[in-house]
């Protein structure tokens, strides 16, 4: 099927991809805002006002005093100053103006194209449904941001998770919808390893999600030894919580078991995918493809051992976050390419 008109189709395609590009880098720097304890350093949310940042040192004294007001001051950061906390004040507001970029970003060249009647009606629908997801990931942002602006000086790390979802979901549209337009001349196929690759797909989102809660609970830190936590292959503390299914979902020590369970896993299950694909006769398409997967896998692996045992450093811990959605974009380059073949 035509999701563009045959004038704007390279337009079209460099058009998402400056998306999917810039949704990878607000990743990293989610990550560093993370990281560094920034997130919630601005206590309002002005969709307009809030692009202007403090101009002169009246307004740093003001939006210090208002940071004074919450949590993450009184109970970690008494002893800030305010050159102290222009150093995360800066991350936080680099953090949603690039979410402001990338909106401008998109609805100014999709303005454009539609009025220009470049889209196919099927595209229009996609594309709406990004904007959407963009909004949604803009509410879901302040939502997190609010629940550290009460008693605990922390964001609930289920809409840390839900926030990271968001994001990821829409980094998938937009590299699948680049993929579409780049292969457009193709047709729809069966293979053998589709199903074994939705298999992978799933098993790379089960991962992420206990990745974002794994920071949200700063599980990183509570085992940094591998493969055994601690002296143990199973922590005694992964069962200290009442009832027993409230481990699953509060307890950092079950967090961290599951999330490094679910690496080996995907590794292993990676070793298994390539030994069923090195028994069927591929083209040297799908073979780099698969190559690639591979490569991600161990990278990311490597990666998060490698945080785990440095206690999660900035540096490694915003490659571990962006090696995920890399590892999710080439599975999902893989699948593109099992699904369809040139004419």
């Amino acid at each position: 099927m035509e999701l563009v008109r045959k004038s704007s189709h390279r337009r079209l395609i460099i058009w998402l991809m400056k998306g999917y590009v810039m949704v990878l880098m607000m990743v990293m720097i989610g990550g560093i805002t993370r990281l560094t304890g920034s997130g919630l350093s601005m206590v309002e949310w002005n969709v307009i006002m809030g692009a202007v940042p403090p101009m002169n040192e009246a307004d740093w004294n003001k939006t210090f005093e208002q940071y004074k007001q919450f949590p993450q001051y009184q109970l970690v950061n008494a002893h800030m100053t305010v050159s102290d906390f222009k150093s995360i004040f800066w991350w936080e507001y680099i953090h949603r103006l690039w979410g402001r970029l990338i909106g401008l970003v998109f609805i100014i060249p999709f303005v454009y194209f539609f009025v220009k009647k470049q889209f196919t009606s099927d595209l229009v629908k996609k594309l709406i449904f990004v904007f959407v997801l963009g909004g949604l990931q803009g509410a879901m942002g302040w939502y997190m941001v609010q629940s550290g602006l009460v008693d605990n000086p922390f964001v609930s790390h289920f809409r840390l998770t839900a926030h990271l979802l968001l994001a990821l979901a829409i980094c998938g549209v937009l590299w699948w919808q680049s993929l579409e337009l780049m292969n457009s001349g193709m047709t729809s196929r069966q293979h053998a390893l589709t199903r074994w690759t939705l298999i992978f797909i799933a098993l790379v989102i089960i991962q992420i999600t206990l990745g974002g809660m794994t920071a949200g609970l700063k599980a990183g830190h509570v085992y940094n030894t591998f493969p055994k936590m601690g002296d143990e292959w199973i922590a005694t503390g992964v069962w200290q919580m009442a009832p027993w299914w409230m481990n699953f979902f509060e307890n950092p020590f079950m967090v961290q078991f599951l999330h490094r369970t679910a690496g080996i896993i995907i590794t292993v299950f990676t070793v298994v995918f390539w030994w069923r694909a090195s028994r069927l006769q591929l083209d040297d398409r799908i073979r780099w493809r698969i190559l690639a997967v591979i490569a991600a896998v161990a990278v990311q692996f490597s990666l998060g051992v490698w945080a785990l045992i440095d206690r999660v450093p900035l540096t490694l811990g915003v490659m571990h976050q962006l090696g995920a959605f890399v590892l999710f974009s080439v599975v999902m380059w893989l699948y593109h390419g099992l699904k369809t073949e040139r004419v």
